[in-house]
């Protein structure tokens, strides 16, 4: 699916580094393993700013796009302290 990934860098930079006010980080890692791409995205983000962490419109429409291409992907999101981490596994070919 092109432009997949966008979403997760987007929301890396609008919702955690440009509201850092201190030490913003983004890290992004793309890898494969065998049958199955994995992407991985973590940044920074200040929890007095957060109003609470949640699935937001551009991940309610990956995660639809993703069920209707892909039937075997996990995508899960977490905060922990000042971090926040998306991560997207994608299996890219698969037997029935």
């Amino acid at each position: 699916m092109p432009l997949m990934l966008v979403p997760l860098v987007e929301n890396a930079f609008k919702h955690g580094a440009s509201e850092t006010t201190q030490k913003a980080f983004i890290h992004i890692e793309l890898r494969q393993e065998g049958q199955e791409l994995i992407f991985e995205v973590e940044n920074s983000f200040e929890q007095e700013n957060a109003i609470e962490i949640r699935d937001g419109i551009g991940l309610k429409n990956l995660r639809r796009r993703l069920e209707l291409l892909y039937p075997r992907f996990e995508l899960q999101t977490q905060a922990e302290g000042n971090r926040f981490k998306a991560r997207l596994l994608l299996t890219l070919h698969h037997d029935n």
